[in-house]
């Protein structure tokens, strides 16, 4: 599939002027990049990321690694994991003709090895006696022997020993503390002196190989690009471009597996050449290191020193995220039958986007607002989609919105959904109710020259109503006009409308099934 196919947000651009930046950027400064996408959950950071690597390679810009942190957090060690991920994109650079590894790779590989075994260095301390004497001493029979002569230097008889057990005990624990300490000060300094020069030839090897990416990619480009018979002079632009290495769904990751992914690859931060492109959501994955560091460590700026700068999505207008949400692969909402009006008629994607929109609007709901809302709305759909009656949508849109954006007002609403309410009689609190919603904001403008412009609070409580009055609100004509009508319509000649009083304990079930949070 194509790069960019199905782009509802208008990613595309986004993506170009990232490439463009990126691209001139290595090219005058030649240096080592770390950018943040930050973007709240279920705002296509996974689709822009994906989509940016088919862009990218297949106009022969560079060559891209990709790498989702979330499906390799079950491992132990996250810098094998991230290097699998390295080796499996770029085998045709590091695999020989014959299959082996090449030797740049192979000591890139003992590196690793190196690094990761320095985590055992962390954890001396927590050994028991004997675990550290194992790791002070290579040799056990040089230790036993060691430690023989400590208790018996002159080789004197036991009796000759009793009398002093014990001021020679006291003196050996001395001693062998002493020993200990020196011995594990020594170790841990020669062991982190090796992990740094392990380090740095880790990040040289890296660099040679973002070096063979360019290179090899440009070739390829100018293979593409050029005649096999022609033979012009070109100017070498094989190092003109870095090796992309794309990280994502980290702020999926368990906490402690994220921070460790981190603190490992940012060794490969400095390594010139290599381009690395992190996406997360930093609220939520801040509140995830909280959770391992504590409430009080400040986990924005532990997270900032990670990366040289940040990049926000342009922020999509309602309407476009509206329909993004009403047609996302995984929603049920677009594919089932049980949202009314129906696709064939007034209830299209587009309209429902539209109205959807418009609804959110009124009631000054975020695109967050919207997604969370619109988790309700699948949920429902999903709950009642073997039913033979079918839900409406717009009053189902408008309460799932009311409930997040205006908790109050929605909790006030709830009580006048009962037989004996009509909006002809409203009680003072639905007088200051309809204040707050029945305004300008709440009007849905005429749309593709279809219908009047209607206040959805409005037309929720004619529903409201209707329902109240049962079938005897007879029209025996569908106008397609209000939302309402077209609404009376179908209740008056039984053609199968779940009852409007039903709505609100649909959605505080559904509202069960996910985290409602503002």
């Amino acid at each position: 599939m194509a790069a960019w196919q199905d782009d509802k947000l208008n990613r595309k651009d986004e993506a170009k002027f990232l490439t463009d930046f990126l691209i001139n950027r290595y090219a005058t400064k030649k240096d080592s990049f770390v950018l943040n996408i930050d973007a709240e959950w279920g705002f296509g950071k996974t689709y822009f990321l994906t989509n940016w690597k088919k862009q990218l390679e297949a106009e022969s810009r560079c060559r891209v690694v990709y790498v989702n942190a979330w499906e390799s957090d079950f491992s132990k060690n996250p810098l094998i994991s991230f290097i699998a991920a390295v080796e499996g994109q770029l085998s045709d650079l590091i695999r020989m003709p014959g299959g082996e590894i090449s030797s740049s790779w192979r000591d890139t590989l003992y590196n690793v090895g190196a690094i990761t075994c320095a985590s055992v260095v962390k954890k001396l301390t927590g050994l028991t006696y004997d675990q550290l004497t194992e790791v002070i001493y290579e040799d056990p029979e040089k230790q036993d022997e060691e430690i023989d002569s400590k208790q018996n230097p002159h080789n004197t008889t036991n009796a000759e020993n009793d009398g002093n057990d014990k001021k020679s005990n006291s003196e050996l624990v001395s001693k062998t503390a002493e020993s200990v300490t020196n011995k594990l000060a020594q170790n841990l300094i020669a062991e982190q002196k090796k992990v740094e020069s392990c380090i740095k030839d880790f990040v040289r090897n890296i660099e040679n190989l973002a070096k063979e990416a360019s290179s090899s990619f440009d070739t390829q480009k100018k293979a593409i690009q050029e005649p096999k018979n022609e033979k012009k002079p070109r100017e070498n632009k094989s190092e003109n471009v870095p090796l992309f290495i794309f990280v994502d769904e980290l702020d999926r990751c368990r906490p402690q597996y994220a921070i460790e992914l981190l603190e490992v690859i940012k060794h490969l931060f400095s390594a010139r050449g290599v381009y690395f492109v992190v996406t997360t959501a930093s609220d939520q994955l801040s509140e995830s290191i909280k959770a391992v560091y504590g409430s009080g460590f400040n986990a924005k700026r532990y997270l900032s020193r990670f990366f040289t700068q940040t990049y926000t999505f342009i922020e999509p207008n309602l309407s476009d995220f509206a329909y993004y949400l009403l047609t996302k692969e995984e929603t049920p909402v677009n594919g089932t039958r049980t949202l009314y009006p129906k696709e064939n008629d007034i209830g299209s994607v587009k309209t429902k986007a539209y109205l959807f929109a418009q609804t959110a609007k009124g009631l000054g709901a975020g695109l967050r607002d919207m997604e969370q809302a619109f988790s309700l709305i699948e949920s429902v759909t999903l709950a009642n989609r073997t039913r033979a009656a079918e839900l409406t949508f717009v009053p189902l849109a408008f309460l799932a919105l009311l409930k997040i954006t205006k908790p109050d007002e929605y909790g006030e609403l709830l009580s006048h959904f009962n037989a004996n309410y009509h909006t002809e009689s409203p009680s003072p609190k639905m007088e200051r109710i309809k204040e707050t919603l029945n305004n300008d904001n709440m009007m849905i403008p005429t749309w593709n020259g279809r219908g009047p412009e209607q206040n959805t609070f409005g037309e929720v409580m004619e529903i409201l109503s209707a329902s109240n009055k049962g079938r005897s609100h007879y029209i025996t004509h569908r106008d397609n006009q209000r939302i309402s009508d077209s609404y009376k319509h179908d209740l008056s000649n039984h053609l199968g409308l779940i009852d409007i009083h039903e709505y609100p304990k649909m959605i505080e079930t559904a509202g069960r099934l996910l985290p409602i949070s503002k």
